[in-house]
């Protein structure tokens, strides 16, 4: 006979949905992931040739902040120019004629 008070695990696979995201919301991290790649790549390429500590003696009027704050600002600086372009290519393929 059997009984109920098993010591097997219970199959929880119902239990378990995966949520689809929704077109927007994947329009946002694919936008949002490309851009941080992209400011990656970018950041790298700029502070290889350009110490940002000498960027503050460059700027009118002079101002003085750290390596470190100047690779941030770099860095968001590249990330919201990457994330304008990554959402305006979205845009102009959501919004592309079908003249074809």
């Amino acid at each position: 006979m059997s009984s109920n008070n098993s010591t097997e695990p219970v199959s929880n696979e119902h239990a378990v949905q995966h949520k689809h995201w929704s077109q927007r919301a994947q329009n946002v991290a694919a936008v949002l992931w490309a851009s941080f790649l992209a400011a990656c790549i970018a950041t790298l390429l700029f502070f290889a040739l350009v110490d940002p500590a000498l960027l503050g003696d460059a700027m009118s009027p002079p101002m003085s902040f750290a390596r470190m704050t100047g690779y941030a600002f770099g860095f968001f600086f590249f990330w919201v120019v990457t994330t304008i372009s990554s959402v305006l290519s979205v845009y102009l393929v959501y919004t592309r004629s079908n003249a074809s």
